[in-house]
């Protein structure tokens, strides 16, 4: 965003003459400044002081925009009860004033938080934002086909998730949005890890991590390729990428982010014999965790973390995660049933999850001399890691 370094003397500026909610406008725009360049403190200061300021004033176009900044915050944040107040507000408010942007923007937030903690309904929301937005032939349809895509994950429906984002892409092309075009691509990294084409990710992520952009969806990025470095047997790099993710997420200090490097850094942590590294993350994690659904990008970590440490599923049972598909998966990860959770990550269209799953099972099976079961299970895993096209893999 160019001027960010006159923004807190506007800021100043606006607050001396008694402007606050314009001086608000002011820091809710440093605020999305420090988000896209991962500094999630700054943000998350930013936002406060811009709601201080806003609070009490009089329906306007400017304290409406306020709101919505703060909303989308709170949102990333995983402030869902916060957010779903904002939001609601916003929503009112814009309806109010014969603001339609907002109106959608409200509900695709609405929406996104309502499927965070949980109710698939949320869903119908992000759908009706989407479709306000196509009606006014904006470019701003395409954030929430992205979040359309990431719920409908959440959810277990990767399928709706792989439309949305398609959707997204043709929407990003039509209005010529750099911007979300780059997001987008790299969004759908995950999409990749996911269905097996795992030399694109690669090729992706080696180029974001080469270059000079910083993007704030690298954690994202690296996390998946540090899981695709873990299946082939490179494990230095696979912890390289693990804690590079940890990192970046720390510093955004958003749960959405935290919760996953966390999960997969204790995995690469068990993998390199650093039990007792991991056992410290896997308590900072669990310490976060419960409120929200469980996202998808833990994946088979967590399951798996929890079993290899000897915590059980009754480590997730006591907090308070809505039920999804991921959990049910999770959950029998770490109840010491890969098979179920196998079927569960299929019945979900993971096919990473679901081999590693598989060879989980296999070693089960195989320290209970059910060999040829064993076999069978390291065979599907293999097969998986083969189609992928990756060298040494399968």
């Amino acid at each position: 965003m160019a001027g960010g370094a006159q923004l807190p003397a506007a800021g100043e500026a606006l607050w001396a003459p008694g402007q606050p909610v314009a001086a608000a406008e002011a820091e809710m725009l440093l605020g999305e400044l420090a988000f896209l360049q991962g500094r999630g403190g700054d943000r998350e200061a930013s936002t406060a002081r811009a709601l201080d300021l806003v609070a009490g004033a009089p329906p306007s176009a400017t304290k409406a925009a306020v709101l919505r900044g703060a909303m989308m915050h709170l949102v990333v944040a995983s402030r869902n009860a916060e957010g779903l107040a904002v939001g609601r507000e916003l929503l009112a408010m814009a309806r109010t004033l014969g603001l339609p942007d907002l109106e959608a923007d409200a509900l695709g937030a609405i929406g996104t938080a309502r499927v965070e903690a949980g109710d698939p309904g949320g869903l119908d929301d992000l759908e009706a934002a989407i479709a306000r937005f196509e009606e006014l032939s904006t470019p701003s349809a395409t954030l929430w086909q992205l979040n359309l895509g990431w719920a409908a994950a959440c959810m277990g429906d990767l399928p709706r998730c792989f439309a949305a984002l398609a959707a997204g892409t043709r929407q990003a092309a039509r209005f010529g949005s750099r911007r979300w075009r780059r997001s987008i691509e790299l969004q759908r990294v995950a999409e990749g890890y996911w269905t097996g084409r795992w030399p694109e990710v690669v090729a992706t992520v080696d180029a974001l991590v080469a270059g000079d952009e910083h993007h704030y969806l690298e954690w994202e990025c690296r996390l998946w390729r540090g899981r695709i470095r873990l299946a082939g047997g490179r494990l230095a790099e696979a912890l390289a990428d693990a804690e590079a993710a940890h990192a970046l997420a720390v510093q955004a200090r958003d749960p959405q982010d935290l919760h996953p490097t966390r999960a997969f850094l204790a995995r690469a942590l068990l993998a390199a014999g650093r039990r007792a590294d991991a056992a410290e993350v896997t308590e900072r994690l669990l310490a976060g965790l419960g409120g929200g659904v469980l996202g998808p990008d833990l994946g088979a970590d967590l399951g798996l973390v929890l079993a290899e440490l000897g915590l059980g599923a009754g480590a997730l049972d006591r907090l308070g995660i809505p039920p999804s598909p991921w959990l049910e998966a999770a959950r029998a990860l770490a109840a010491g049933d890969p098979l179920a959770a196998a079927d569960r990550y299929a019945a979900i269209g993971s096919r990473p999850d679901e081999a590693d799953a598989r060879r989980a099972a296999a070693r089960r099976l195989t320290g209970r001399g059910r060999r040829a079961e064993a076999q069978a299970q390291a065979r599907a895993a293999r097969a998986f890691l083969a189609a992928t096209g990756l060298p040494g893999l399968g």
